[in-house]
């Protein structure tokens, strides 16, 4: 099975109950985890941590939070977009009513 960035993460980082509530640590704790025990050194570890840390500060996230904001804005403003739609039909419709 083919998993994606997203579904890997909320699988095995975002979901772990690990004490760290710094994303970045947890990921680099379940990316250690894949290797086999003392197979990367704490220097590793840290430059690791590091990369990742470079990686995700140019990458354009969003907080889970602020996705959901702006997702219930666009979800309002098509519903505000569908009502005006068929406003618009229905008055199209009807030209010699409007002007009357």
């Amino acid at each position: 099975m083919t998993l994606t960035l997203g579904q890997w993460l909320s699988d095995t980082c975002l979901g772990c109950h690990m004490t760290s509530d710094d994303p970045i640590s947890r990921l680099a704790e379940q990316l250690r985890s894949l290797l086999p025990r003392d197979a990367m050194p704490t220097q590793m570890q840290d430059e690791l941590r590091l990369a990742l840390q470079t990686v995700l500060a140019h990458s354009d996230l969003v907080t889970r939070d602020e996705f959901e904001a702006q997702a219930a804005v666009l979800r309002r403003t098509r519903e505000k977009l569908d009502a005006l739609e068929k406003q618009l039909a229905e008055l199209e419709a009807a030209p010699g009513e409007a002007a009357g």
